[in-house]
């Protein structure tokens, strides 16, 4: 019977001789589930400006804004592409394409509007 200390050893070996086919394997399935999340939120186009020249220039946008917490729920891309790609109509009521443009001016006017909503609160008390 193996000791921890004897698998701990194995699994370090095994995943240092293993380690380029692995990161070439996860950036593989990376390309696929982004694809194929991008085809469940309509294709490869901003749905703001209709932007289609190069799908890597979209991004997945959270529609009410709560991105901070998936991002939690989810650790890192491969969870997120894989858990909406595995759950399409939670990804079309939780999910839009933007162009990175269209990501960041809503990000900003989303920033300015809590900025002054919250002057707003400032002046009332």
């Amino acid at each position: 019977m193996a000791t921890e200390e004897q698998k701990r050893l194995y699994r370090h070996n095994w995943f240092t001789k293993n380690r380029e086919s692995l990161y070439e394997n996860r950036r593989k399935n990376m390309r696929k589930w982004r694809l194929r999340l991008l085809d469940i939120l309509g294709g490869k186009k901003c749905v703001s400006c209709g932007y289609d020249k190069d799908f890597r220039a979209l991004n997945f946008d959270h529609l009410r804004d709560d991105g901070r917490k998936d991002r939690k729920i989810h650790y890192n891309s491969y969870g997120f592409y894989r858990f909406y790609s595995e759950n399409p109509e939670i990804a079309k009521s939780n999910l839009q394409v933007l162009c990175s443009n269209c990501n960041t001016i809503k990000k900003y006017d989303n920033m300015n509007y809590l900025l002054n909503q919250s002057n707003d609160i400032d002046k009332m008390v």
